[in-house]
């Protein structure tokens, strides 16, 4: 009997965790890759690309800002959460394209939180220790 009553608490509890996101989204990044952000921020470059599309059909738009995070080997970068940027306006029924100018001023230095590298070490040379990364980017509701 327990174990059916577990059973039933565990699916029960799935239902109640369930949550519909109204944001699709995905990343791209082209390589070559680079150690310099600047290179995947820079006027022209499609080296960083996001596909956004809002889903929820109650919704015409929603405005959203974003959540950087690079990992490595010891390194973390990561958007400092006092950041305030301007909202991004996300279209209902279309799929919207951003590239990396378009979050330029999400990669500037004094918008990441910086753990494993220092700001004056990545200041002198503008470019992030060599190892692999994991790069991320979150959607947040504004």
């Amino acid at each position: 009997m327990k174990i059916y009553l577990f059973y039933l608490l565990l699916l029960l509890s799935t239902n109640v965790l369930a949550q519909r996101y109204p944001v699709q989204s995905s990343m791209h990044i082209s390589a070559p890759y680079s150690v310099f952000l600047s290179d995947y921020t820079s006027v022209g470059s499609q080296k960083l690309q996001m596909q956004l599309f809002l889903s929820d059909a109650t919704v015409s738009d929603i405005d959203v800002k974003f959540r950087i995070s690079i990992k490595g080997e010891g390194v973390e970068i990561t958007s400092n959460p006092n950041f305030a940027p301007r909202p991004t306006i996300i279209e209902g029924g279309t799929m919207q394209r951003l590239y990396g100018e378009d979050l330029y001023e999400y990669f500037r230095v004094e918008n990441l939180n910086l753990s494993g590298i220092s700001r004056s070490q990545y200041m002198q040379g503008m470019a992030l220790p060599d190892g692999l990364y994991t790069f991320s980017i979150d959607v947040l509701d504004y």
